[in-house]
């Protein structure tokens, strides 16, 4: 039986994939590198985020990582009120899903009070359980800090789902022994998911009457 759902955020509940790139095509521009396709984007992106910011040319001798991970966050955080939203359906399925109680979570590469600012924006804050975000912007990874909520609040691992939408996300869920659902639409392109072993969802209703589905089976 399922009983709790870890959601990612950017990308699995909000749609910011829009935002996302078209400033990291301002940055490659200002610092005077070689833009990248979108197909690029999807194919590699990845955690921890310098690792992706060191693949597409920056040089962190002639600009710190730190530094550009400051004006990234500067711009997407003027931005995101006006352009960033919520899936389709996401809301109507967060509230079925609660209404079936189960417990609801967020575990976000996010700063933590960015994190919490967004989601009460959206008018989902209260949906949730807990919301698990970062200490700092650098975005490194979500798993320390992750396995360190579900210790401490005793969460049956067995019994709880990790939906996200990048390769990140899946590998997260199979280090905390989780099970993972990824949504397809976010920073991740489908195809890096077609070797692994994992159920890929297109949308909410998708997403919800898989786990229905994962539910029932798990009950026989």
């Amino acid at each position: 039986m399922v009983t709790n759902i870890i959601f990612d955020f950017n990308g699995t509940l909000l749609d910011d994939l829009n935002l996302t790139f078209d400033i990291e095509e301002r940055m490659l521009k200002k610092h005077g590198l070689p833009l990248v396709t979108k197909d690029f984007y999807l194919h590699n992106f990845s955690f921890p985020v310098k690792a992706y910011y060191e693949l597409i040319g920056y040089d962190f001798a002639k600009t710190p990582y730190e530094d550009l991970a400051v004006e990234f966050v500067d711009e997407y955080y003027a931005r995101e009120e006006k352009e960033t939203f919520l899936f389709e359906d996401c809301y109507d399925v967060l509230t079925w899903l609660k209404q079936e109680n189960i417990h609801l979570y967020v575990l976000s590469a996010s700063k933590q009070d960015y994190l919490e600012r967004q989601l009460k924006r959206l008018g989902i804050f209260d949906l949730f359980d807990g919301v698990i975000g970062d200490k700092s912007i650098h975005a490194h990874g979500k798993i320390n800090y992750g396995n360190e909520f579900l210790n401490e609040h005793e969460i049956d691992r067995s019994k709880t789902i990790m939906v996200g939408d990048t390769v990140h996300d899946f590998e997260v869920a199979e280090a905390l022994n989780l099970t993972p659902i990824i949504f397809l639409g976010g920073h991740n392109s489908e195809d890096l998911f077609k070797t692994l072993n994992v159920k890929c969802v297109k949308n909410y209703r998708e997403l919800y009457n898989l786990i229905c589905l994962m539910d029932f089976a798990n009950e026989k």
